[in-house]
């Protein structure tokens, strides 16, 4: 189906996705394509669909599981994924109860096992990664402002 294994995750801060960007993720899915197919099949529908606008959204913050930020989507996975992992920083998956693609760029405080599809591998990225996650923390949560930050995934050019 899908040729790539690096998806570019772009954010903007209080734009919907005009100008350039504030902080340019690559993600590797790598291990999506080999170790949890479906959910990364998933993904790369919802990206390739022709006609339709690619994954995008303004960012959220979870309030209680730790240092993570999601993007809501409609990116749909019928079934369990096929392999669960214990997330580390860097680790992007998909929670499928909510539909939304979550980044983790800190410490987890709950011991659930993701659907882990790709990973911010860089240090740099990793620092900007936690960096625009604690921007994300404090507009979303502690101001309550819900459209603080803009996100847009595509294929890696």
């Amino acid at each position: 189906m899908t040729e790539y294994t690096h998806i570019t995750a772009e954010i903007w801060k209080d734009s919907k996705g005009d100008g350039a960007p504030l902080f340019s993720f690559d993600v590797d899915c790598t291990y999506g394509k080999e170790h949890n197919k479906n959910v990364f099949d998933a993904v790369c529908r919802a990206i390739d669909n022709p006609g339709s606008t690619p994954p995008e959204n303004y960012l959220g913050h979870v309030v209680v599981s730790g240092r993570n930020f999601w993007l809501p989507t409609r990116i749909k996975l019928l079934g369990p994924p096929d392999q669960k992992v214990i997330r580390e920083v860097g680790d992007v998956y998909l929670y499928t109860p909510g539909q939304t693609v979550i980044f983790t760029y800190g410490e987890a405080t709950e011991t659930a096992t993701v659907a882990k599809f790709g990973k911010v591998k860089t240090q740099p990225q990793i620092n900007d990664l936690k960096r625009v996650g604690e921007q994300i923390w404090r507009s979303s949560v502690i101001e309550g402002n819900p459209k603080g930050y803009f996100m847009r995934l595509s294929p890696k050019q």
